[in-house]
């Protein structure tokens, strides 16, 4: 029975930070990568090796996405997928090419027995046997390749799980999320401070404003009042 590949539930939070949503995304990432872990300890699952090489590519280009947002530590658990991703991936790459160069092998001798069934004599050189042997030796040594890699593969992986890599993983996101929240309920806080201190401030200029009209007002007054009446000159309408 086929399994049937996990497809992570991205619930994205539109108005939450970008740690908010670190810590949305990712751990299904994580969750994804993770449940291939239990075919990794046989090499013939090519299927579920290339699907977890799939897996680890999601999650390293989604914590690379976040990483200006972390610190270095982040960035250094992204060094971690990208060589688990290149492991599988050179894997992978073994497990398409033996198969297609056995098949080319399988057309050649094809060839020479159909040639050597046919009433004319063909002879010892009915078949590229040198052909043959060098597809055979590339296939022996893609082979050795990929075993080589695999067993790294497991080292890396098996190291990764008793250091705690994981569990460390997660509470770098929930810390920085955590952080974050932090931040925010601070700039929340300073928000009517600041209406406040905007709205004194505003009072003050206006307040300023009017005193220095008034000041302008009474100084005219006393002016007028200072300057002496002009009288009527003779022959002049009083």
């Amino acid at each position: 029975m086929k399994r049937q590949e996990l497809q992570p539930d991205l619930n994205v939070d539109p108005d939450g930070s970008v740690p908010v949503n670190a810590a949305l995304i990712i751990p299904l990432r994580v969750a994804e990568l993770l449940s291939w872990e239990l075919y990794i300890s046989d090499p013939l699952r090519v299927a579920e090796l290339h699907r977890m090489r799939i897996s680890a590519k999601r999650l390293r280009y989604t914590m690379e996405m976040f990483a200006p947002f972390f610190g270095p530590d982040f960035k250094g658990a992204i060094g971690q997928f990208k060589k688990i991703q290149q492991q599988l991936g050179d894997i992978h790459d073994a497990d398409v090419l033996v198969p297609e160069l056995a098949g080319h092998i399988q057309r050649i001798l094809s060839d020479a027995c159909i040639r050597a069934k046919r009433d004319e004599p063909v002879g010892v050189h009915v078949v590229d046997l040198e052909a043959v042997q060098g597809l055979l030796t590339l296939c022996r040594t893609k082979r050795d390749e990929r075993d080589a890699v695999y067993r790294q593969f497991l080292e890396s992986w098996r190291g990764l799980r008793a250091e705690g890599f994981f569990d460390h993983l997660w509470i770098m996101i929930q810390t920085r999320e955590a952080a974050g929240a932090a931040d925010r309920e601070a700039a929340q806080a300073k928000e009517p401070v600041e209406t406040i201190e905007g709205e004194e401030h505003g009072a003050t200029k206006t307040s300023a404003r009017n005193r220095t009209g008034r000041a302008r007002t009474q100084a005219n007054g006393k002016r007028k009042r200072e300057q002496p009446e002009e009288r009527a000159k003779p022959g002049e309408p009083g």
